[in-house]
């Protein structure tokens, strides 16, 4: 449904408008980013080392995607319209809570019900095993 719904007119509008928040989010950050560290450290560009511009490069990556990706919301509700985003949300939701579940089930089996380690791994493998059979 979402990948039918950005090969219409809409969708490509909307992705253009993404690409478009991305690079303006990237050419803000990355002033700040790299004007900051030279006035901040008197660092001039020439002086700096690899592992610096790939920090940096990084950083501005990373805050330029969070930066899309929050206003991807209104943009995608405005474009593709809200049914697309309901559905994505509520996919998005359940995957965060099958995966806390999976992270805290060792857990609660250690303090709740006194569950050994050797007893947890076991299930664990169990786990593992049937979901690669399966697959």
């Amino acid at each position: 449904m979402v990948r039918a719904k950005l090969k219409t007119p809409e969708g490509r509008k909307f992705l253009l408008a993404l690409l478009v928040v991305f690079m303006i989010a990237a050419a803000c950050v990355g002033r700040a980013t790299i004007v900051g560290v030279v006035e901040q450290y008197n660092i001039p560009l020439s002086a700096w080392t690899t592992s610096m511009y790939v920090l940096q490069s990084a950083m501005i990556f990373v805050y330029s995607l969070v930066f899309t990706v929050l206003l991807a919301i209104p943009l995608g509700i405005f474009f593709l319209g809200g049914r697309v985003w309901v559905v994505g949300g509520v996919s998005m939701l359940m995957d965060i809570s099958s995966e806390i579940i999976h992270s805290l089930l060792p857990l609660f089996m250690v303090t709740t019900l006194g569950a050994s380690v050797i007893f947890i791994g076991l299930i664990e493998g169990l786990a593992e095993a049937t979901a690669l059979f399966i697959k």
